[in-house]
């Protein structure tokens, strides 16, 4: 499958289904996360019912001390209970957005080893790289599936004595590990996925004789066009591979506000201060493992793109310009995109925090 065969295929009137076939999928999706937070698998957990959470106030606004406590007591239970059926459906909603991200990144993966100037020379080369690319990611993502304690021995340990503890009638679910460990794994194969296809976006293409000193200027122009091929899909990497441990980070934030809405309630400010530091942890982490994969392989790049300037014969005060205009000049305003994806999944915890903090009713 070369470019021309894409763009031929795009050229057709049947590429005007494609938008149609987005939102068909986005349908899916949405239908199965309304089927599964109302949940009427009653072995898996509770159906949610409205009446639960919006319930016509019938008691009288004026009682004695006696019903004053009971008020109260009704009170917290029904807000334990809307904050359980709230905390299910953030978590149902964000697993969903993560499996699409990893859906749209292993269409990444497809379409940068396709792409005509990828080191691959045959479509055979290509399905091959595809072919061992999947399994190695998958091999990874099934066994972190088996082996939970080995990347998430703490958020198992607070699902363990929360949700997946309580009983199906206080709103727990007992198979909420299964499905944290299937997306936690789904999201490490892609990821590991994503690295990969790093790797290969560096190959030097020889074909195309970008990897040899330049004899002219028009030739130095065609390795910079290559290089500059090269920074976009990275760029394009970078950026799904962001969207894909924020998401991540933002889910781990709604399983930990979930569980606590199961706690007691005089540990439930430690439970929230334990969750606040675990996300910033995490945030972190994922921001080092961005920070990896990125900032080598762009500075492999910019490398390549002053040795082709340092050998061409392209004059001093052209150099600024055909640089901008290939996207690979470098400045502070044009370096904010990547910085900031950089930083997402660390700001991401943050954020969370600060959503959680936003006002909301409190019982008098």
């Amino acid at each position: 499958m070369s470019t021309t065969c894409t763009l031929k295929w795009f050229q057709r009137k049947r590429a005007a289904l494609v938008p149609l076939g987005f939102m068909a999928v986005l349908a899916v999706f949405y239908g199965f996360s309304l089927y599964f937070f109302k949940c009427t698998d009653k072995a898996r957990c509770r159906e949610f019912k409205v009446e639960e959470v919006f319930t016509l106030n019938e008691k009288p606004l004026i009682a004695n001390d006696g019903n004053v406590v009971a008020l109260a007591a009704d009170i917290q239970s029904h807000k334990d209970i809307a904050a359980r059926y709230a905390g299910r459906l953030t978590w149902i909603f964000l697993g969903a957005v993560l499996v699409l991200l990893c859906l749209t990144a292993a269409a990444l993966v497809v379409q940068t080893l396709f792409k005509k100037s990828s080191v691959l020379s045959t479509d055979k080369c290509v399905v091959l790289a595809i072919a061992i690319l999947a399994v190695i990611s998958a091999g990874i993502g099934w066994a972190l599936f088996l082996y939970p304690n080995s990347h998430m021995p703490i958020m198992k340990g607070v699902l363990d004595s929360t949700i997946s503890k309580s009983a199906i009638s206080q709103l727990g679910m007992p198979t909420v590990v299964w499905w944290e460990r299937l997306l936690n794994a789904l999201t490490f194969a892609s990821a590991i996925a994503l690295i990969g296809v790093t790797c290969a976006t560096l190959f030097p293409f020889k074909k195309d004789g970008s990897n040899q000193p330049p004899a002219s200027e028009s030739d130095a122009k065609l390795a910079l066009d290559v290089v500059a091929g090269q920074m976009r899909r990275l760029r394009r990497i970078l950026y799904i591979g962001t969207l894909l441990l924020i998401a991540g980070v933002l889910r781990q934030s709604a399983l930990y506000q979930w569980a606590v809405a199961f706690v007691d309630p005089v540990a439930q400010e430690a439970a929230k201060n334990f969750g606040d530091s675990a996300l910033a942890v995490t945030g972190g982490l994922y921001t080092i493992v961005i920070a990896a994969m990125y900032l080598p392989a762009a500075q492999i790049l910019q490398w390549r793109v002053d040795h082709i300037l340092s050998k061409s014969q392209i004059k001093e005060e052209n150099v600024k310009a055909i640089l901008e205009y290939r996207d690979l000049g470098f400045s502070f305003y044009e370096s904010l995109p990547q910085a900031a994806a950089v930083l997402g999944p660390f700001l991401a915890g943050p954020l969370a925090v600060l959503l959680k903090a936003l006002p909301t009713y409190s019982a008098p």
